[in-house]
């Protein structure tokens, strides 16, 4: 998928008025060991997936580690005493983490499930990473929680490895500072964001005229159109990131106005392909980030842009075509924005999530696949060969 079509939405729409009211505290604590880890889930999208129970309930549920949300959210079908869009909850992390009657917000997330395509039940924001640490690790899909920072760096990473990367909480959106072509572009640092967005001020007129379009960033706000680059360079804590890729969207983006109006100015958000190239640390407390790089990326996917030329969003229980990439053979065969994906290859869809699906829309390129699309009362039927999309740059 491309990550993180609508932001998870980050919160902003419901969470910005509250940010004023938060303070940050945090025990403090440092731990000799390292935490041990819990087994999470990143989606194709990006997002890193905490298990938890609530109130005592047998099921697991799932709570995005989202630092782009500047206040914990739970679906508000899972809250007690919801007042004003608040309510309580008992969160049970485990390893002994439980937060009795915890405050958080009420929040509905179907959108961003529809768009993700796995259950999303709450999201874990800055009240949290306030009072505990979090370390990320994608390449094995785990994730740990602590009251206490670890003393010693995570297992299989040295002290020489941590690159230190401090942030500045305005109105609780932390604010991290990369280079970008020679320039300093300050960024939400979101590990809910699946994408990386950039405003067009730091991507060259060249490199935007040869990227991908047709990717539609929404968020409650609004949307944009986006263009889908490479990067050749990307700088954080003086690391330099070779071959990530982001959404370049406009300088006057719809959420222009709302930063503007918190007196935050922002360019951007750094997303999912520059967190995966790391293990994350969140030390919320300090004010810092510790990227420790893994030196062997075999793991990250090598066809991740190898394929059909659609995004794909689940609404009403229907497949949708929520974005048609140019230039792309499907956009050559007349695929629209709003078709509904009624089986591949003539292979009925019912049964599988967003992400089977899009594992089947990946395929070599020159290879073919066949779309049943419905379009209004019409049924009509594609036959679409699997693009390279996107370019490695070397």
């Amino acid at each position: 998928m491309i990550p993180g079509r609508n932001h998870l939405p980050t919160v902003l729409g419901w969470l910005l008025p509250l940010a004023a009211g938060l303070a940050a505290c945090g025990s403090g604590g440092r731990a000799s060991n390292y935490p041990p880890p819990r087994e999470a889930v990143i989606p194709l999208d990006g997002q890193m997936l905490f298990p938890a129970k609530f109130d005592e309930r047998a099921q697991t549920y799932f709570m995005a580690i989202d630092t782009g949300a500047v206040r914990s959210a739970v679906e508000e079908s899972l809250l007690s005493d919801v007042v004003n869009g608040v309510g309580s909850v008992t969160i049970d992390f485990g390893e002994n983490i439980v937060m009795s009657d915890f405050q958080v917000i009420a929040a509905d997330l179907s959108a961003a499930v529809e768009h993700v395509g796995v259950p999303i039940h709450g999201l874990i924001g800055q009240d949290l990473f306030a009072d505990y640490f979090f370390g990320l690790d994608y390449r094995k899909s785990q994730a740990t929680m602590s009251e206490e920072i670890p003393l010693v760096p995570p297992p299989g990473f040295s002290e020489q490895d941590a690159l230190e990367v401090p942030y500045s909480l305005e109105q609780l959106l932390p604010i991290v500072e990369v280079n970008i072509g020679g320039s300093s572009a300050r960024l939400i640092a979101d590990s809910g964001s699946g994408v990386t967005i950039l405003t067009e001020s730091f991507v060259s007129p060249d490199l935007l005229a040869s990227g991908l379009r047709g990717y539609v960033w929404h968020t409650s706000y609004g949307s944009d159109p986006g263009t889908i680059v490479r990067l050749p360079a990307i700088t954080l804590g003086g690391r330099v990131v070779e071959d990530s890729w982001a959404v370049v969207v406009p300088d006057d983006y719809h959420l222009k106005p709302v930063f503007d109006a918190i007196g935050v100015q922002v360019d951007g958000f750094l997303g999912y392909p520059v967190y995966r190239r790391f293990y994350f640390s969140v030390m919320g407390n300090q004010s810092r980030y510790v990227f420790y790089p893994y030196q062997d990326l075999s793991f990250l996917p090598k066809n991740e842009w190898d394929r059909v030329g659609i995004e794909i969003a689940r609404t009403d229980n229907q497949v949708v075509v929520d974005m048609v990439f140019s230039p792309s053979a499907a956009e050559t065969q007349g695929v629209l924005p709003g078709d509904v994906l009624l089986s591949i290859d003539g292979a009925s869809l019912a049964g599988f999530s967003l992400d089977e699906i899009r594992m089947l829309l990946r395929a070599e390129p020159g290879d073919s696949r066949s779309l049943r699309l419905a379009r209004g009362a019409d049924e009509i039927t594609v036959d679409v060969t699997v693009d390279r999309l996107l370019a490695p740059l070397r």
